[in-house]
């Protein structure tokens, strides 16, 4: 009887084993992540800065800064900006990217604890530009103003005012 019953279960797993041929389907692949917010301006740009036509006292080689930049996207809820150039010896982090909007962003510069990055001068002193504010992306080009200080510490008299500094990103 035993031997029976193992033929019998024998026969029904061969019996079975046609219907198993098939391979099992296969998952169906994760879509790809969303992109970044920040994956329409990350990367290099030629930036530059001007201080507010209103300061007075500025002198004319402190007005227009040029920079070399980058905009790093280190998946965070804000990016990263990279600057060198000018006064600047070595490449650092100045400010953050927030996403402000399909193609707008709010551009923090220097805005940590307002005495952060002082930029070395040619003349005596040291440029501090620090502030906030919005730049609009339009082709390959971000542009728009931040609002805040700009000072040339260790100037006598002192130079500085609070003003909307215009800035341009060019890839």
């Amino acid at each position: 009887m035993q031997r029976c019953l193992l033929n019998l279960l024998g026969g029904l797993t061969v019996a079975a084993l046609p219907g198993c041929n098939t391979s099992p389907a296969a998952p169906s692949p994760l879509p790809p992540p969303p992109p970044s917010a920040f994956a329409k301006i990350v990367g290099d740009y030629a930036l530059t800065i001007e201080v507010d036509e209103t300061c007075s006292g500025f002198p004319q080689a402190s007005r227009v800064r040029a920079y070399e930049a980058t905009v790093v996207d280190k998946g965070w809820h804000f990016a990263i900006l990279r600057i060198s150039g000018r006064g600047f010896i070595e490449s650092f982090e100045i400010g953050e990217v927030w996403t402000h909007g399909d193609s707008q962003f709010r551009l923090e510069w220097n805005n940590f604890s307002g005495d952060d990055f002082p930029e070395p001068l040619t003349e005596p002193g040291a440029l501090l530009l620090n502030g906030r504010g919005t730049v609009t992306l339009s082709d390959s080009t971000l542009s728009g103003a931040i609002r805040g200080g700009a000072y040339i510490k260790g100037s006598v008299p002192a130079i500085g005012c609070i003003g909307s500094h215009s800035v341009t990103f060019v890839r």
